[in-house]
């Protein structure tokens, strides 16, 4: 690659996003790179049918920034919102009966030629959006063995591209763990790729509890290592090949090095909401009542809030909890905050994750709970409780607040 500064000053930063819940954080980095370096930034929506595409593009063009669809083109307006299915690649994960031996061998063989082949395919349409943009720098908020963001990891590298990863929430091994024993297609012996894949490459499986557990069945890993797309240590978050992770604290850097990611790839360099938590909290009381006025609550009570749960039931599989769906354990938790401001007097705000549906915030309002997407740090900044469900980037928040 060319190293004439002059070149590369030019040339744009890419920042790839398949999730929704990652824009908002990948949108702060985005506007500091922009802002800090005078550089142009290109958002990269990878996955095909991307939910809420036009809400999100339209984000993306109203702070100056382009973007790319999931086929490389560049385009400067909003999109038109595409329906919330699911591509070829996200396959896999289908449940069913279990089928005799032969049926389950014949269907492991047939996913494990197809995998392949979308694996290659989509790969060298990412390789050749990298180098049809020609970005200075590939930018990802997580690396999704086996999609897109894994996939533009490896290509920048063998490309020559420097990547980085900004975590966009908390990650874990015991997380992925914990989705591949809910999910009876990844364990060991389950399926018939799934043994062979557990004995020739011991690193996807994995002791969990009681069972052996892959990161992916049998058919989807095999075609990953025999397509030379599996980069990282399927078990540790953010292990594909990117030049440096950036933590936003040392005890961030910890939790990395616990899992197995070398310390040489990690900088400590902070994060875009922790400077907006400390600009919240510098308002104080001024910042507090302007808070509780415009969802007109009384700034001089106690405020609890509360990050809503979100409705991960389809991650479940087969276990058991002790709700049988999200609507009834959403009305479960609508219920107890309201009874929390009813009988001690509490003001309560719940803040809304970027990607639960308006529908899931149903029992919510039912109960006259005040609901807010974003402005999360200014929330936490002025409460005085925060109570969730799921251990999420939030929690971390709070507690870098002083919050308990």
């Amino acid at each position: 690659m060319s190293a004439d500064p002059a070149k590369s000053a030019r040339r744009p930063i890419l920042i790839v996003v398949v999730e929704y819940g990652e824009l908002p954080e990948m949108l702060r980095v985005a506007d500091i790179l922009k802002q800090s370096l005078q550089k142009e930034v290109i958002v990269f929506f990878a996955k095909c049918h991307y939910r809420r595409l036009g809400e999100d593009t339209a984000q993306v063009v109203a702070r100056g920034h382009r973007w790319i669809d999931w086929r490389g083109a560049m385009l400067g307006s909003p999109a038109s919102d595409l329906p919330g299915e699911e591509d070829a690649m996200d396959g896999g994960e289908r449940a069913s009966r279990r089928p005799s031996w032969l049926r389950a061998a014949l269907g492991d063989l047939i996913a494990l030629l197809r995998d392949s082949r979308n694996f290659r395919r989509r790969y060298g349409e990412v390789v050749a959006i990298l180098g049809s943009t020609a970005p200075s720098l590939v930018i990802v908020g997580q690396d999704l063995i086996g999609k897109e963001l894994s996939f533009a990891l490896i290509a920048a590298a063998r490309l020559g591209i420097p990547s980085l990863i900004v975590p966009f929430a908390m990650f874990s091994t015991r997380e992925l763990a914990e989705y591949a024993l809910a999910r009876p297609e990844h364990h060991v012996g389950t399926r018939p790729l799934n043994s062979l894949l557990a004995a020739w490459y011991p690193r996807w499986a994995l002791r969990h509890e009681i069972k052996t557990v892959l990161r992916l069945q049998g058919s989807r890993g095999l075609a990953l290592e025999w397509s030379g797309l599996a980069g990282g240590n399927p078990w540790v978050p953010c292990s594909e090949p990117a030049t440096a992770i950036a933590c936003e604290s040392r005890v961030a850097m910890r939790n990395f090095m616990s899992m197995g990611v070398p310390q040489s790839r990690l900088r400590v360099v902070g994060s875009p909401v922790f400077d907006r938590l400390a600009a919240a909290l510098e308002t104080g009381r001024a910042g507090r009542e302007r808070l509780m006025a415009r969802h007109g609550l009384d700034s001089d009570r106690p405020l609890l809030v509360c990050g809503w749960p979100a409705n991960i039931f389809a991650w479940l599989g087969g276990r058991r909890i002790d709700y049988p769906d999200y609507s009834g354990l959403s009305e479960a938790w609508a219920r107890q905050l309201a009874r929390v401001r009813d009988r001690h007097g509490a003001q309560v705000l719940i803040t809304v994750h970027p990607k639960t549906l308006e529908g899931e915030l149903d029992a919510a309002k039912a109960h006259g709970l005040s609901c807010e997407r974003g402005g999360s740090d200014e929330l936490l900044a002025h409460c005085d409780l925060f109570v969730t469900l799921n251990g999420s980037s939030i929690t971390a928040w709070a507690i870098a607040c002083s919050k308990p």
